[in-house]
Parts: C-alpha cells; structure tokens; sequence
C-alpha cells in the first residue's frame, strides 16, 4: 500500500487559520419557520449565472443541523463583490438573517462551507456556488459565496482575509438592513474556519503531549490540531448515500481512536464525483484523504466567534484527490490505503487505542499521541510503576518488505517519562519517513506494567577500586596502576543504594591521560536524533542504543585505549545522571601498565 506524502512534512498546516468569509448583517426583519427537510439536489447540478438575479431575490442552501438530512436554508441575494474571492474570481454576498436556523446559531457556522446555493428550487440543480467566507468581525448572517463554476478551475491567487472597499462595505451594510454596520464590514472577510481537529485526546491533554514533546526536542510538525470536540468520535449508521449536495463531508487524514480531520459540507455530486468546501482544506493540491460522510450533531452557538458544527466521522467511501483553492473534490468508490498505528498498555486497566492513518506524514504524530494517551487512560492518575515496552514498524523499502524492532523500560512521573513512553516509536517513524522510497504500513507499541511503584535511580557518583577498596572519583580522576581499571556507578533510589560495575583492559597508555564518561540510561539520546540513510542502519542505531534501565561507561585515553562498556541495572527501573555532572565526567591518568 502506498500513502499519500503531502508536499513539505515539516510545515504546520494551515487548516487552524481564520477560515470565514463572512458579510454583513442580521436585517431586523421576520424570521421564517425552520428549515424543512430538503429533497435532495439533483446530481450533476449546473452552475447558474448571478447575472440573472436581482438585489433581493430569495435563494436557497443545503446544510445539515442534525442527522446526516439537509435542510432548506433561505437567504437573501444581496450582490457581487468583484475579485473578491482571487482575481477574475467574484464574491457572491448573500444574507441568511431571515432563516430560522441561522438565526437559532446566532450565525453561518464553520462546518457550513461547501453549502450548496440555488437559484429557484434546488431540486432543479441551479447553483449559484458554496458558502466559503464570512465577516472576519464575528458571528454573522452574511455569506460570501464561492461561484461554482470556478469550483473545478485550479486557481492561481486568493487569500484567507479578503479587505474590503469603503464602497462594498457601505453597500453591504445598507442591505442587511443596518444589521451590520459600515465599520464591521471595513474588517473585510475571512474563510469559515475547517479547523484540523483531533478525537479521543483531551485538551489538557493534548497540550501536555506537546509541551513533554517540546521540552523532549520533539517538533510535532501538526502543532495545529485542535482538541475542541467539533469531532465528536466515529458513527454508525452512515453510508455513501449521505454524501449528496448539503450534506456534511468529512475529511479525514487518519481515522479510529484517534480521528483527525476537518468537517466541511458537499457542494455537489455527479456520478462518482463530488466538490466541496468552497475553500481549501490545506490547499495540498493533488491528494489523497479519506473521504466520509458524517453525521451532524448539532451546531453549537458562539457569541464571540463563528458558531460551529460538531459531527461524527462515519467510515470511508471514497477518496479526496484534489485540495484546491476553490475546494475540495474527490471520487467515490475506492478508499485510500492506510497505515495501522496500534499501542496498547496492561496495566491497572488494559487500554488498547488502534487508528488507520490516511496520510503517511501523519503515522508518526498519530504514534506519538496514541502512546501518550494510551498511558493516561491506562493509568488512570496511578503511577507508572515500571513498564515494559517493545515496539514495532513495518513497512517497504524500494517495495521490499521490512520489520523494525525495539523496546525499552520505563518508570516515573515525570515529564520525561512520559515524553519517552511515547516518543521511542515516534522518533522511528519521523526518521522513516524522512527516507526516500519508504513507506510505513503499521506501528504496534506494547507496553505491560511489571511493577506498581515508580522506580527511578539516580547516578550519584564514580568510584574506583584500589587495593581492594572503592574509592570515590574526585575531579583530580583516576590513576591506573594496572592493566585494568576496576570502576562503578553508584545510583541511589529512595534510600536504597545499588551499584553498576565496569572494567577497562587498558592496552595502550597513549599520552597517560584521557576521560571516563558515566551515563545513566534516560540521559543517553543519541540514537533520537538519527542520521540513519536505510532500515538497516536504523536498525543498527537502535540495537546499539543504551535503554533506559542501563548505565554506559566510555574510557577514552588519548592516543590509546578506547572501550565503551554498557551494563544493565541490577534492580527493576530506570535510570538517569546528566552528562554534566561532576560524576560523569572524570580525567584518567595512565599510568604504566603492566
């Protein structure tokens, strides 16, 4: 299977900008009954010209308020802002204030872009484009309304925020009918907002995984993704019959318990093929996303900003191909290839989180935060205890089959805990998917709790034996009077006190001095930062990785011997000693060997 790479992996996605087009104002007039269901707009709808419509003339859009059924929306015509959209590309304005759903809102809400708009009756197919912005000043009735037959054309300019003339917004301001002020439609528009938003991850806890990951040197590059619920989790029920014109669309770049995507409306379908949005999504141009239908929720007010949808991502039907300025299409039918991302955790509760990921720049941010939230739900606000942990990554390379494994032990409550719980299997992923004619197709993380009680043990410091005792190692170091030197780490936990031994054949005094280096295992991250060119040597980086439960010690005499010696913990945990510690760092002095 072959995933989708979407041009410049590192970047953060736009789809978090201020998206809403929005016009001007509520009029004070009337408001109409609710909505009645719509019968479903012809396929194939045809683009119909605002030349034949006058200031005022009633017009009808498509959006769902509920379920996965479109309801007639009614507006008001108010004119053309030309170039407003791009150059060469116009601004249909129209006025929702009169429709009871609108109204209820307190506005167009974000969700609502790709609403299909008709002249006359939709049934009859007459388009005249999707709702795409709205006034960048707040919630608002106004509409600006992409022109649908500039919906399909790849368009080479158009902007988020659109400014607008003292003209313009004069005349939108004497059309609502005074609901919208000449001053607040100066503020020009901003396209309704698709945000990329995320399911199944709090939001204090999605703000937790990025600051451990920022703390961790790890650069999420999706730092964007929203946990603000307007993606509710996955539904039952829907089906490719729910994608017709003012349906609700979604589109997904990874999908399962941990959902991320953005929720948008269908403009139109004609046989296999759809357009929607009205606006971009992350304007990746050609692409490859998981298309769904998705059922509606309800449209949650806001009194500051835009109100907004909140909806359920149903299962895949067909693939978004295009991301362009003017929307999104795509074809029904075949579903885009995924990678699997699975982690589990046996611990005072077993939790198991399993996601396809659509995009393949996505499979490593999904493994960072499906391990993350795995352990809290796991956990549940336990301690960590120790944990151990074995993953693996497969996928090809130049079409050839390959399996990446490793694993390592963890233990504490701190943020670096929990930082590399998640991190080891992610880190991979990133320096996999930095390499050319790689793809992933699953990463599974297991994790099993082998003790209840945290246990971290601290580098405290060297000692060295001589003539049969050991002896601290001060900052003067250590003087060989033999062949061999006899050392140990000395780490302490809780009171207790445990020691990691080392020996040294030195063969060669060199110039008779040189360095010992003491790691404790949490302090050693070379391998996260791999130059790794293929597999293989990524493999090989993380074989000779030292784990989190292991003690390195480097001798390195100048000019001479140079041994590195890694030894695991003799008790259960981790353990940890930065490499600026005075016990860390030490001087040698070779002496004769004999």
């Amino acid at each position: 299977m072959t995933l989708s790479r979407a041009r410049g992996r590192r970047r953060l996605l736009a789809a978090g900008t201020a998206g809403s087009l929005l016009l001007a104002g509520l009029a004070a007039t009337a408001v109409t009954a609710p909505g009645a269901q719509a019968d479903v707009a012809a396929d194939c709808a045809q683009a119909f010209d605002v030349s034949g419509l006058s200031v005022g003339d009633t017009v009808t859009a498509l959006s769902v308020v509920s379920g996965t059924d479109p309801i007639e929306i009614t507006g008001t015509y108010l004119g053309v802002y030309e170039g407003g959209i791009a150059p060469g590309v116009d601004m249909i304005m129209i006025d929702f204030s009169d429709d009871a759903a609108v109204t209820k809102a307190g506005g167009i809400w974000e969700g609502m872009s790709g609403s299909p708009v008709y002249a006359g009756d939709p049934a009859d197919g007459n388009v005249i484009g999707a709702v795409a912005y709205g006034l960048s000043y707040g919630p608002t009735p106004i509409a600006g309304v992409t022109p649908f037959a500039d919906m399909d054309t790849y368009l080479t300019s158009a902007s988020h925020h659109v400014d607008v003339p003292t003209s313009t917004a004069r005349t939108v301001a004497r059309r609502s009918a005074g609901d919208v002020t000449t001053a607040q439609a100066s503020q020009g528009f901003s396209r309704l907002r698709t945000p990329l938003s995320i399911s199944g991850v709090g939001g204090g806890t999605l703000t937790s995984a990025r600051k451990d990951a920022v703390k961790g040197g790890l650069s999420l590059p999706t730092r964007t993704l929203a946990s603000d619920g307007r993606i509710a989790g996955l539904a039952s029920g829907t089906s490719v019959d729910d994608v017709a014109a003012g349906g609700t669309l979604g589109v997904a770049l990874s999908l399962g318990d941990l959902t991320v995507g953005a929720i948008g409306t269908t403009t139109s379908v004609c046989g296999s093929t759809l357009v929607g949005f009205g606006h971009p999504f992350d304007h990746a141009g050609e692409a490859d996303y998981a298309l769904t239908p998705a059922d509606t929720v309800y449209i949650q007010p806001d009194s500051l900003n835009q109100p907004f949808k909140v909806a359920n991502f149903g299962e895949p039907v067909g693939t978004i191909t295009q991301d362009r300025l003017a929307g999104v299409s795509g074809v029904l039918g075949s579903v885009p290839d995924s990678a699997s991302v699975t982690t589990s955790l046996t611990a005072g509760s077993d939790k198991t989180l399993s996601t396809d990921v659509y995009e393949a720049s996505y499979v490593p941010d999904i493994a960072y935060y499906s391990g993350y939230y795995t352990r809290y739900l796991a956990l549940d606000g336990d301690a960590m205890g120790v944990v151990d942990q074995t993953w693996s990554i497969t996928g090809t390379e130049d079409g050839d089959p390959f399996t990446l494994t490793s694993g390592d032990v963890h233990s504490g409550g701190s943020w670096i805990s929990r930082y590399l719980f998640a991190a080891g299997p992610a880190m991979a992923a990133y320096t996999l998917d930095d390499m050319d004619g790689v793809t992933i197709t699953s990463v599974d993380v297991s994790s099993e709790q082998t003790s209840t009680t945290n246990k971290v043990w601290a580098l405290r410091r060297v000692e060295q034996r001589v003539a049969g005792e050991w002896k601290k190692v001060g900052k003067h170091g250590v003087a060989l009077t033999g062949g061999t030197l006899h050392v140990r780490a000395v780490l302490r936990s809780h009171g207790r006190t445990v020691s990691v031994p080392f020996s040294f054949e030195v063969t060669d005094p060199g110039r008779g001095y040189g360095t010992l280096r003491v790691r404790a295992g949490l302090s050693n991250y070379s391998w996260r930062s791999s130059d790794a060119a293929s597999v293989a040597e990524l493999q090989q980086e993380l074989d000779a990785a030292v784990r989190n439960d292991q003690v390195k010690a480097v001798l390195a005499v100048q000019g001479g011997t140079r041994s590195k010696v890694v030894a695991d913990l003799p008790r259960d945990g981790v353990a940890y000693g930065s490499a600026t510690d005075a016990a860390t760092f030490v001087g040698v002095k070779a002496g004769a060997v004999g």
